[in-house]
């Protein structure tokens, strides 16, 4: 798996741990595996890559020295990498470090994404997957097949949260590359994004056979769910609101709504903001 200068027992076994089940000896393992890869020590070739991907792994799972590390990294040697501020060191290792560049601008977006070794800055997250995915053939070597650029593209968009606007459009363009590169599991997203926009370009107020009351009570088992709702069921429910409509009374219970949801951090303030320039025909 690594490039080995001489049999490391120690570094074996902890691997072993690093990739076995679940546990705070898991996670240890993992910032040492990071540790040492970052530094290049017990028999392992250095691979600043890899380092961070397991650092990540640890400082999810709660390993508070991995977080340390990993935000010096970060400040040290992924945001100048990412830049392009450290030059190759030979013309022969041009494509090496151009690889390394990309796999930098995609792991520094992944942590400005969940909050690993940086503050979450969804805007900053964009910005930088967006910045790997322009050399698409070096990304696909170095991405994570389950979290992808685009797909984590896709999903910052859809959301829109935490500096990132929602934009369903940008959110449809990043599910279709998720979508030609083989993984059937966003077809159902690309459903749904491409439903909100067919009924966003629709007339608002179009009325249905239902009331306003109606859709919520209809609403009402959903609504009354104590879980974090699922947001799906959410752009349904609002949308038929918006459609349902017919005066003023119902708009002020709608916002309402809207106002109740986003303090109970079910629903972000981007979503909200989108909701209400439906349901006011903007």
């Amino acid at each position: 798996m690594f490039q080995s200068k001489r049999g490391d027992r120690i570094f074996r076994d902890k691997l072993k741990v690093a990739e076995g089940k679940e546990g705070k000896e898991k996670h240890v393992a993992e910032f040492l595996i990071g540790s040492w890869l970052y530094t290049a020590s017990h028999g392992v070739i250095a691979d600043k890559i890899a380092a961070i991907k397991y650092l990540r792994r640890a400082v999810k799972g709660g390993n508070e020295s991995a977080r340390k590390k990993l935000a010096n990294i970060v400040r040290h040697w992924l945001k100048p990498m990412a830049r392009e501020e450290l030059e190759p060191r030979a013309k022969k290792d041009e494509l090496s470090h151009k690889k390394r560049v990309v796999a930098a601008q995609y792991l520094l977006g992944r942590c400005y994404k969940d909050g690993t070794g940086a503050p979450i800055k969804w805007k900053l997250a964009a910005k930088w997957l967006e910045k790997a995915s322009e050399q698409e053939k070096l990304l696909g070597e170095v991405e994570d097949k389950e979290e992808s650029a685009a797909l984590l593209l896709a999903q910052m968009y859809r959301q829109g949260e935490n500096g990132v606007a929602l934009d369903l459009d940008c959110a449809l363009f990043w599910f279709k590359k998720v979508a030609k590169k083989g993984d059937k599991n966003v077809i159902v997203h690309i459903e749904q994004v491409q439903s909100l926009l067919d009924k966003r370009r629709a007339v608002p107020h179009v009325g249905t056979n239902s009331s306003f009351v109606d859709c919520i009570f209809e609403g009402r088992a959903t609504l009354g769910d104590d879980r974090r709702l699922d947001e799906w069921h959410l752009d349904e429910f609002y949308i038929r609101l918006i459609n349902v409509m017919s005066d003023v009374c119902e708009l002020i219970f709608f916002l309402s709504l809207l106002s109740l949801h986003v303090d109970s951090g079910v629903l972000g303030q981007q979503r909200a903001f989108y909701y209400t320039q439906l349901a006011l025909g903007i």
